[in-house]
């Protein structure tokens, strides 16, 4: 198992195996992102009302890029679609 999507296939970064029944075996990583930037701690992310979707958007991001660089953005791809996504999903309805 892996925290994070852009994680997948680096070994360091494997947080548990549920085959080995192994759940959480690499705690330095799993209290990283448990202890790291809160999107909570963003006054964008707290004024943005798609915040409850998308969590802050990827927590590697905010890790690895810190939220001093202002041209950065952490938005997940909710935010400018959602209209186009609850059309999809109303006309599969």
């Amino acid at each position: 198992m892996y925290k994070c999507w852009h994680h997948l296939g680096v070994n360091n970064l494997v947080v548990g195996n549920v085959l080995l029944n192994k759940i959480f075996t690499n705690y330095n990583v799993i209290a990283r992102y448990m202890k790291g930037e809160d999107y909570l701690d963003d006054a964008k992310c707290k004024e943005c009302k798609y915040s409850i979707v998308c969590g802050g958007g990827c927590p590697d991001l905010r890790l690895n890029n810190p939220s001093s660089k202002k041209n950065e953005t952490y938005c997940s791809i909710f935010k400018n679609n959602m209209h186009s996504f609850l059309d999809i999903k109303y006309s599969k309805l």
